[in-house]
């Protein structure tokens, strides 16, 4: 995303594990590389959850977008919640572009 918005990624495994910024590893080994923008603090912009390959559980998986904080401490705005996630299962991408407000969350698909 393109902002200092603290948007958050969340991935469901399909045996119902969350991986998110509470919790950043799986037993599956998935992993949260970094919780990005935390408070509205100025950083990437960008976070990642990846499998190493061909570790990944086979099944229906759920990742969110959460527009967790647009705040910053003294009151302004950090920004917009617009955003690109791209989803790649075995080397075949797939993107969506959205945008959240606080405390909204989209929500997408996939099967690995």
């Amino acid at each position: 995303w393109g902002s200092e918005a603290d948007l958050d990624l969340r991935v469901v495994e399909p045996d119902g594990t969350e991986i998110s910024w509470e919790a950043t590893e799986s037993s599956s080994g998935g992993a949260l590389d970094l919780d990005s923008n935390a408070q509205c603090a100025p950083g990437p912009a960008v976070e990642h959850i990846v499998w190493p390959e061909g570790a990944a559980p086979t099944g229906e998986y759920t990742v969110r977008v959460d527009g967790f904080d647009f705040t910053a401490d003294d009151g302004g705005s950090c920004g917009s919640g617009d955003y690109t996630l791209t989803i790649n299962v075995g080397g075949e991408e797939t993107v969506h572009e959205g945008t959240v407000g606080q405390d909204e969350v989209d929500e997408y698909s996939f099967s690995a």
